[in-house]
């Protein structure tokens, strides 16, 4: 989990592969019910990632230009 201010190391990781892991709210109650409205949002919105669309041609490239 990110905490603002600090600078994170391997020992700092929490992997979570399930939204509805346990774990989350052990951790951060508020922030994980936070980023399971977020990610809700976020599916509602954009739909399931398929990452062969993603990397195909038709993928947008942004660049910085000066």
């Amino acid at each position: 989990m990110f905490t603002a201010g600090t600078k994170a190391n391997d020992e700092d990781v929490l992997e979570i592969h399930d939204l509805n892991d346990e774990i989350l709210d052990k951790n951060r109650e508020k922030d994980a019910d936070t980023l399971r409205e977020d990610v809700e949002l976020i599916d509602g919105v954009y739909g399931e990632l398929n990452m062969d669309d993603y990397l195909s041609e038709n993928c947008p490239v942004f660049l910085a230009v000066p």
